[in-house]
């Protein structure tokens, strides 16, 4: 799974892309899930198994990570719109 996120240990002010390995959903209404580990794609490992709640703290569509964004290019506007009407939203 994943999710763009910011880490603990990363302390600076960076979304990362954040692979969740194996994330089983515990508690739903909470967002809470056992996970294996995760890893930014920048390098940034979080060993488990562990348990994690992923907090709502508005995080963008994009990371703004510049390891992560070499890594993973983000969608450009034009097909994210592309994308919008196929899917009739």
């Amino acid at each position: 799974m994943r999710i763009v996120a910011k880490l603990l240990e990363d302390f600076s002010e960076d979304w990362h892309w954040v692979e969740l390995e194996n994330p089983q959903e515990m508690i739903p209404e909470e967002r809470v899930f056992d996970i294996d580990s995760a890893q930014t794609l920048c390098g940034i490992f979080l060993s488990g198994p562990t348990r994690t709640r992923l907090h709502d703290t508005g995080a963008p569509s994009q990371p703004d990570c510049p390891s992560c964004l070499e890594v993973v290019k983000p969608l450009s506007a034009e097909l994210i719109q592309d994308i919008s009407e196929a899917l009739g939203d």
